[in-house]
């Protein structure tokens, strides 16, 4: 519920969990994983949305493993600090 609890960084008077962007969140080998689908794909708030989970998540102590952002269907579009990291 950590990760759901984080605002929209365009909307702050509603939460991403609000938005209902929030998919799916499991622990994984690395730590916690987050499925994401942003309200359209072109999103420029991913990165925002993306290091405001990450912060949110570490600072409840909790290690994280990845956010990942996948479209209405289930298929990845990416992330953007995963894209920065290849």
């Amino acid at each position: 519920m950590i990760a759901e609890a984080v605002p929209d960084p365009e909307l702050v008077v509603v939460t991403v969990g609000d938005l209902g962007i929030v998919r799916d969140i499991r622990t994984g080998v690395a730590g916690v994983e987050i499925d994401v689908t942003p309200t359209y794909s072109a999103c420029p708030a991913t990165l925002a949305i993306e290091l405001a989970i990450e912060t949110a998540v570490a600072a409840a102590g909790h290690e994280v493993g990845y956010v990942e952002f996948s479209n209405l269907h289930g298929r990845p579009i990416g992330s953007p600090r995963r894209a920065e990291k290849s």
